[in-house]
């Protein structure tokens, strides 16, 4: 006998919670400093830091997730905001709360850097409990997909940051799919990432969206 397990936060969708625009975004810096160098001709210099091409798709999640805590629907563009703009600015803030003072790349980079077996260990002891804690108290959940297994941390940005609103769990299979807000992929109400929890001391089997590099693990934000 098949006993599943189903939770899902009350009301969010992402067609109706989720940014309606796509997490493409053209090249430039998501921050711009000004630095004025003192001396008897003052310079004014401007500090770029970080390449929006790579994708804001960490504070995409994170202020999603914040609207829908306090109730507000996303603005209805279509289109990324531009640089400068309110929006643009509170997603760029929110990426870089996403990466948690560098707890998380490094969450990222140790999952990128081990071998299978230690990225099933993460993923189904440590990421897995995490989102589902926060589904069973309707909240929906960030959560990091490890994407490259690599110790460069250069490759981190082909790392990926979505939002989980609901799960399915077969305790008899040992399985779970994930019902996933992707960035990547705006008011997809459809997307899952499906897992087995078979062996946390093993290689897991992923499936995830077409098109979409091979899911390799999970990272707890």
């Amino acid at each position: 006998m098949t006993m599943t397990t189903i939770r899902a936060v009350p009301g969010f969708l992402p067609s109706t919670a989720g940014f309606h625009f796509a997490n493409q975004w053209p090249h430039g810096p998501a921050i711009r400093l000004a630095v004025r160098v003192p001396g008897p001709v003052p310079v004014e210099l401007e500090l770029r830091i970080g390449d929006t091409a790579n994708g804001l798709c960490g504070g995409m999640a994170l202020a999603t997730i914040d609207r829908w805590l306090v109730g507000e629907p996303p603005p209805p563009d279509l289109t990324p905001p531009p640089e400068g703009s309110d929006l643009f600015r509170e997603i760029v803030r929110r990426q870089i709360d996403s990466l948690g003072w560098g707890v998380a790349v490094v969450r990222f980079w140790r999952a990128g850097a081990a071998g299978a077996s230690t990225r099933a260990r993460l993923a189904v002891r440590d990421a897995w409990p995490a989102v589902r804690r926060e589904i069973d108290s309707g909240r929906p959940a960030a959560l990091g997909l490890t994407h490259v297994a690599s110790a460069d941390p250069r490759r981190l940005v082909g790392d990926h940051q979505v939002v989980v609103y609901g799960y399915e769990l077969d305790a008899t299979a040992g399985t779970v799919v994930l019902w996933t807000y992707d960035p990547n992929h705006p008011d997809d109400d459809a997307i899952r990432l499906r897992l087995s929890l078979g062996g946390a001391d093993g290689p897991l089997a992923f499936d995830y969206v077409a098109g979409e590099a091979p899911v390799l693990g999970l990272v707890r934000l």
